[in-house]
């Protein structure tokens, strides 16, 4: 999993090239959507959800749900926040390629059961991820 810091520097270059109206927008979608992965470390450490993977703000059809309010909104923030999170979505699958990222709604049919996923990274504390 690419660290925030690794989203962030790759996020940059793209904001740094976007009017200033829409750097935020794109900062959100590519680097603070990570907030979602809070919620599974919680509920993993608790052991309620140990087999179990939510990360709701990830998912190719979450990128296009967005991007679909966008046009059909004429919003270009809303576009910039969808750009922001395809940045961050393929740097994701880049570096993990695990399936259960791909789509929201085929967690959300698995009742987000996913015992398989490589879940390393939740054994450090969060202020490392970093």
């Amino acid at each position: 999993m690419p660290y925030p810091t690794q989203h962030l520097a790759v996020t940059l270059p793209l904001m740094a090239a976007m009017p200033r109206r829409y750097r935020v927008p794109v900062f959100i979608g590519g680097v603070l959507i990570d907030v979602d992965h809070f919620l599974d470390v919680g509920l993993h450490k608790s052991g309620r959800a140990r087999h179990h993977t939510f990360v709701l703000f990830h998912g190719l059809d979450v990128i296009a749900a967005v991007a679909l309010v966008a046009a059909w909104r004429k919003s270009p923030t809303l576009g910039a926040v969808a750009l922001g999170m395809t940045l961050h979505h393929a740097m994701d699958v880049a570096s993990e390629r695990d399936w259960v990222k791909m789509s929201l709604l085929w967690r959300a049919k698995r009742r987000f059961y996913a015992p398989n996923v490589r879940r390393h990274w939740e054994q450090r504390s969060p202020f490392t991820w970093i």
